[in-house]
């Protein structure tokens, strides 16, 4: 038998195999998606590579500056970008966790950073949000939320910078887990 402290010691190595990009961590529908001949996962976010011009895709694009080479966006003022997602598109999402994900690159000083899945018709029926204050350097945080198997028709995410000092973005995703 394992006591609590193995296992917390066993949970936490597995994330850090995971942040160190070692190790990718399933659920039982995420491995239903799976194919262990690529290393490629779906991404639902459109423009996720920066490659082309912020709108018509992101929201809330004021003070965001896109690198089409480096594939980031930078900002030191600009609030979390945003994007929604029609689920008539995608209805084979629905009852799945899926996960957004993010590479940050924060600047000396820190800075407040978001992540949000919401339904964008009402979030009392989905809103999971969760906000880190980092330091300097480079972080990947992500959230994971089962996607309504009814009701909510379009998801709203939000990502990027609260406040505090310059955020770089790259590598944004939405995948299944």
């Amino acid at each position: 038998h394992s006591t609590i402290a193995q296992i917390t010691e066993f949970i936490e190595w597995l994330a850090a195999e995971r942040d160190a990009g070692r190790v990718e961590i399933l659920t039982m529908s995420g491995l239903a998606l799976a194919d262990s001949r690529t290393t490629t996962r779906p991404n639902l976010l459109r423009n996720a590579d920066f490659s082309t011009a912020l709108s018509p895709r992101w929201l809330s694009t004021t003070g965001w500056t896109p690198d089409p080479v480096t594939k980031t966006v930078t900002t030191t003022t600009g609030s979390p970008l945003k994007q929604s997602l029609d689920l008539a598109r995608v209805t084979y999402i629905r009852g799945v966790i899926w996960q957004l994900a993010v590479d940050f690159e924060i600047g000396t000083g820190g800075a407040e950073v978001q992540l949000s899945i919401s339904d964008f018709d009402n979030a009392s029926r989905l809103n999971n949000t969760k906000n880190w204050t980092l330091p300097a350097g480079k972080h990947t945080k992500r959230i994971q939320s089962v996607v309504p198997l009814t009701e909510t028709n379009i998801l709203m995410f939000a990502l990027g910078r609260v406040s505090g000092g310059q955020v770089k973005m790259t590598n944004p995703r939405f995948e299944p887990v």
